[in-house]
């Protein structure tokens, strides 16, 4: 059966957990493509993809990490895509759990989960900025579709983990990360988003 979703691990230079990040995604019990995106070719790179059997991507503009993305976004050829960061690791059931919310919409923009925190290989599930984000998230509840809603959370800051997001790709074959961004430029993307219907 063909996969509708891809993750693409942005990987950059020598992570020490980027075979974490691997290990997690090829275990959902939903399987996806998967491929490693990165603009620092190196051996610890290739030797990811190797021991996995994965196709790497390289990014050859020098664009920062809104590049990066750009590249990452592009590179996937399925309906829905996750940005993985390499340091990121998800339950088995984040795939399977967000394609059915996905299903559950007629025209879905994106959609996001909760998340955690790993500190010295520790889950944290609960701390002061976890409880902040999901205060904020939940009016999303209510009123999904709300594009008020929507602009006006995000009017009070950033609540969505960026790498806990799948994209709608069929909807938005190309989504432009601002590279003169230094930061915060999912913030920015997901305030462009929150405006369509």
């Amino acid at each position: 059966m063909q996969s509708i979703h891809t993750f693409v691990i942005c990987a950059y230079k020598n992570s020490p957990f980027l075979d974490s990040s691997i290990e997690s995604i090829l275990s959902q019990t939903v399987k996806s493509d998967v491929l490693i995106s990165t603009s620092s070719p190196n051996d610890h790179i290739r030797d990811a993809a190797r021991k996995y059997g994965l196709h790497v991507t390289v990014n050859r503009e020098k664009s920062g990490i809104a590049g990066d993305w750009n590249h990452a976004y592009k590179a996937a050829k399925t309906d829905f895509i996750t940005l993985a960061h390499q340091d990121d690791v998800y339950e088995s059931q984040f795939t399977e759990k967000t394609l059915c919310a996905l299903s559950k919409s007629k025209r879905p923009v994106i959609a996001f989960t909760d998340c955690f925190e790993l500190r010295e290989e520790q889950r944290i599930f609960d701390n002061k900025l976890l409880r902040i984000k999901r205060i904020m998230q939940a009016p999303l509840r209510a009123a999904p579709n709300s594009r008020f809603v929507r602009n006006r959370i995000l009017s009070f800051g950033n609540p969505i983990c960026c790498p806990a997001v799948t994209y709608n790709k069929k909807r938005f074959p190309e989504i432009r990360f601002k590279t003169h961004y230094k930061n915060s430029m999912d913030w920015e993307a997901w305030c462009r988003l929150a405006k369509e219907r």
